[in-house]
């Protein structure tokens, strides 16, 4: 990732708790993902998995991905979130005054067949000391997004489908004579309201627990909320068609 001098810095390790691949149960393991030695490329080509769960307590498993397939690394992704010129602007506003925009650890977070990147950013002010969280990142493959929080991000991310529609009001009209009616036939069932909506609130508390979690060193509650995390991106993506 980048520094607040624009500097690149190797990502920090962190805990998630999920499944690897031909195993049938859930682990708790510090990942890392990995761009190609040197500094020629930046893209990620496999992921370093530390497990946590006895009996395989300290093995490393690495993931490799297929040489085909282009996933952005760290890296690239911060190139992406600086060039993007509405994200760009507020970084500029935000660091006014001689305040210092620092961002956080940025996360890599598998959602199916896909990646969602999360990257927190912090001001610290001129005569500050601790850092104040000003803005959230998401990015996918296609697309970056920045917002005041990580609910409204994933709001921007996954389209106003997150907001559920409002209810027209009905206009007063004549009643009209009665007149028999059909028995009704069977209907199908109308969608559940806000379902989107819950998704973004549930991905936005996990993540914000998630973050309580990692600040207070509780390592294995962070592991299994950000693997909720995981879960929640990937309905949302299944809901929107994204």
């Amino acid at each position: 990732m980048l520094s607040s001098g624009g500097n690149k810095v190797p990502i920090e390790p962190y805990y998630v708790a999920t499944r690897l691949p031909g195993s049938d149960r859930r682990e708790f393991l510090l990942f890392v993902p990995m761009t190609p030695a040197g500094g020629e490329r930046d893209n990620m080509v496999a992921w370093i998995a530390g497990r946590a769960d006895a009996p395989e307590y300290g093995k490393l498993r690495i993931l490799r991905f297929a040489r085909d397939r282009l996933i952005f690394g760290p890296f690239q992704i911060e190139n992406r979130i600086r060039a993007d010129p509405t994200i760009a602007q507020q970084l500029t506003l935000l660091g006014g005054g001689g305040a210092s925009v620092i961002p956080g650890n940025l996360l890599v977070l598998p959602v199916g067949n896909s990646f969602v990147y999360v990257e927190p950013l912090f001001v610290l002010a001129p005569q500050g000391r601790i850092p104040e969280l000003q803005r959230v990142v998401l990015a996918t493959q296609d697309r970056v997004v920045m917002a005041e929080s990580f609910e409204k991000s994933l709001d921007q991310l996954f389209g106003s489908v997150a907001q559920p529609t409002p209810t027209p009001t009905p206009t007063p009209s004549p009643s009209p004579r009665p007149s028999p009616q059909p028995s009704p036939g069977p209907s199908a069932s109308p969608a559940p309201a806000g379902s989107v909506a819950d998704l973004v609130r549930s991905a936005s508390q996990n993540y914000e627990q998630a973050q309580d979690a990692l600040r207070r060193g509780d390592f294995a509650e962070y592991g299994r909320l950000i693997k909720l995390l995981e879960d929640d991106l990937a309905r949302l993506r299944a809901a929107t068609g994204q």
